[in-house]
Protein backbone atom coordinates (compact mmCIF):
# COMPACT_ATOMS: atom_id res chain seq x y z
CA UNK A 1 0.00 0.00 0.00
CA UNK A 2 1.34 3.40 -1.00
CA UNK A 3 0.32 6.78 -2.37
CA UNK A 4 -0.40 7.05 -6.09
CA UNK A 5 2.54 9.38 -6.78
CA UNK A 6 4.98 6.61 -5.77
CA UNK A 7 3.38 4.18 -8.26
CA UNK A 8 3.09 6.50 -11.25
CA UNK A 9 5.76 6.17 -13.94
CA UNK A 10 4.87 8.47 -16.82
CA UNK A 11 1.31 7.59 -17.86
CA UNK A 12 1.40 4.15 -16.17
CA UNK A 13 0.90 2.83 -12.66
CA UNK A 14 3.62 0.42 -11.55
CA UNK A 15 3.78 -1.83 -8.47
CA UNK A 16 6.46 -0.41 -6.14
CA UNK A 17 7.51 -3.94 -5.09
CA UNK A 18 7.64 -6.04 -8.29
CA UNK A 19 7.66 -3.15 -10.81
CA UNK A 20 4.84 -4.81 -12.80
CA UNK A 21 2.35 -2.55 -14.55
CA UNK A 22 -0.96 -2.04 -12.77
CA UNK A 23 -3.58 -2.00 -15.51
CA UNK A 24 -7.01 -2.92 -14.15
CA UNK A 25 -8.67 -0.98 -11.31
CA UNK A 26 -10.17 -3.20 -8.54
CA UNK A 27 -8.11 -6.12 -9.88
CA UNK A 28 -4.49 -4.91 -9.96
CA UNK A 29 -5.05 -2.01 -7.56
CA UNK A 30 -7.75 -0.08 -5.66
CA UNK A 31 -8.04 3.18 -3.81
CA UNK A 32 -7.85 2.50 -0.07
CA UNK A 33 -8.98 5.93 1.16
CA UNK A 34 -7.45 9.17 2.36
CA UNK A 35 -3.91 9.42 3.71
CA UNK A 36 -2.52 12.38 5.65
CA UNK A 37 1.12 13.48 5.93
CA UNK A 38 2.55 15.70 8.67
CA UNK A 39 4.20 18.85 7.28
CA UNK A 40 6.70 18.91 10.15
CA UNK A 41 8.07 15.34 10.33
CA UNK A 42 6.72 13.75 7.12
CA UNK A 43 5.04 10.85 8.97
CA UNK A 44 1.87 9.51 7.27
CA UNK A 45 -1.32 8.43 9.03
CA UNK A 46 -4.92 7.65 8.12
CA UNK A 47 -7.05 9.49 10.68
CA UNK A 48 -6.01 12.91 12.01
CA UNK A 49 -7.04 13.83 15.56
CA UNK A 50 -8.36 17.41 15.54
CA UNK A 51 -7.33 19.57 18.51
CA UNK A 52 -9.21 22.60 19.76
CA UNK A 53 -8.38 25.31 22.28
CA UNK A 54 -10.27 27.51 24.72
CA UNK A 55 -10.18 31.18 23.75
CA UNK A 56 -10.32 32.09 27.44
CA UNK A 57 -7.55 30.00 29.03
CA UNK A 58 -5.84 28.47 25.94
CA UNK A 59 -6.41 24.88 27.23
CA UNK A 60 -6.16 22.29 24.43
CA UNK A 61 -8.63 19.41 24.05
CA UNK A 62 -10.28 17.00 21.59
CA UNK A 63 -13.99 17.07 20.76
CA UNK A 64 -14.51 13.94 22.89
CA UNK A 65 -13.18 15.75 25.98
CA UNK A 66 -15.75 18.56 26.00
CA UNK A 67 -19.30 19.05 27.19
CA UNK A 68 -21.61 19.92 24.30
CA UNK A 69 -24.58 22.19 25.06
CA UNK A 70 -27.38 23.43 22.81
CA UNK A 71 -27.51 27.21 22.48
CA UNK A 72 -30.75 28.98 21.63
CA UNK A 73 -31.53 32.50 20.44
CA UNK A 74 -34.88 34.13 21.08
CA UNK A 75 -36.54 37.09 19.42
CA UNK A 76 -39.78 38.94 20.02
CA UNK A 77 -42.68 38.08 17.74
CA UNK A 78 -43.42 41.20 15.68
CA UNK A 79 -47.18 40.57 16.02
CA UNK A 80 -47.14 41.16 19.80
CA UNK A 81 -44.77 44.15 19.99
CA UNK A 82 -47.62 46.70 20.12
CA UNK A 83 -49.47 44.61 22.70
CA UNK A 84 -46.42 44.58 24.96
CA UNK A 85 -45.88 48.33 24.52
CA UNK A 86 -49.50 49.01 25.49
CA UNK A 87 -49.12 46.92 28.64
CA UNK A 88 -46.26 49.16 29.74
CA UNK A 89 -43.40 46.65 29.26
CA UNK A 90 -40.23 47.94 27.71
CA UNK A 91 -37.19 46.12 26.41
CA UNK A 92 -35.03 48.92 27.85
CA UNK A 93 -34.60 49.37 31.65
Amino acid sequence: MDVEENSRKGNKLVCPKCRGELKTPDVDYRKAGIWCTCRECGKSFDIPVPRHFCRGCQAKFTFEEIEVKDVYAYSLNEEVKDEIAEAGFSSHP
